[in-house]
């Protein structure tokens, strides 16, 4: 094992408890991580705005990679240090074919989520009274009209997250998408897919920040558990899958740690 410098940790199902909360136990190893000489960066698909503010606040965390890879930001100084969006074009033209597809939209812009009333009823109907519904709370924005919302205000979207009503429904969605070589997309469970700039993806971010750090992506460690942290347990000198990971991560990792539930990323921070 090379020595470690960095240690990227994905958020949902890695380092969160299935409440969302994080375990004391997790606080202690990155600090006693960070007090050796790593740094840790969480990277994660939510947009900044839901980031909970026990992450954002701690003292030991110096970097935050969200969106996923669409911004890195020094949360120290509270300054965005890297960020990539669509094309103003490309925004409305995906926006557009996701409404006349009849999925779900939510269009991220500048660390918040834009949906209206019928996508938010959906996340209500779905989510109220789960872990989710206060990051779902806190990080979207209900206006009229997506759409017109980001052609109004000439907004460049960081991610375009759609909610097919059916697996074949994506299926077909897809299709008429996989075919441009300016976005990249990642599909997740049976009815979600993400789009996003071609040049946007966990792994991506990991190597800039590694760059940024003067850090040798062969130096570093990555946790995770869903499809969309793949790039980045591939792009790591070492990747760790949780136990409750999915398959395809599990396949992928040169480690398997314990549950998110038990610990399992402290459980591998203090052997570094």
């Amino acid at each position: 094992m090379e020595k470690i410098f960095l240690a990227g940790i994905d958020l949902d199902g890695t380092l969160l408890r299935n409440d969302k909360s994080l375990s004391q136990a997790s606080v202690d190893a990155i600090n006693r991580a960070v007090y050796r000489g790593i740094t840790v960066v969480p990277i994660t698909g939510r947009p900044l705005s839901g980031v909970p503010d026990f992450i954002k606040k701690l003292d030991a965390l110096k970097y935050i990679v969200t969106s996923n890879g669409a911004y890195i930001t020094d949360i120290e100084k509270n300054e965005i240090i890297y960020s990539k969006q669509l094309s103003f074009d490309k925004t409305l033209k995906y926006i557009s074919l996701a409404n006349s597809s009849g999925l779900y939209c939510e269009a991220f812009s500048e660390g918040y989520g834009y949906v209206d009333s019928k996508t938010m009823s959906r996340h209500r109907a779905e989510l109220y009274g789960t872990p989710l519904w206060e990051y779902i709370t806190s990080s979207r924005c209900v206006v009229e009209n997506v759409y017109s919302h980001f052609e109004e205000n000439r907004l460049c979207a960081d991610e375009i997250f759609c909610i097919a009503k059916s697996p074949s429904q994506r299926e077909t969605f897809r299709s008429l998408i996989e075919n441009d070589d300016d976005i990249q997309y990642c599909e997740l469970e049976n009815i979600y897919i993400e789009l996003t700039h071609c040049d946007v993806d966990k792994g991506r971010a990991l190597k800039r920040l590694c760059t940024l750090l003067n850090i040798p992506i062969e130096n570093t460690i990555a946790f995770g558990d869903g499809e969309n942290d793949l790039s980045f347990m591939k792009a790591a000198g070492i990747s760790v899958a949780m136990k409750n990971a999915k398959p395809l991560i599990i396949e992928n990792a040169d480690i398997i740690t314990e549950t998110n539930e038990n610990d399992g990323v402290a459980k591998i921070l203090d052997t570094l």
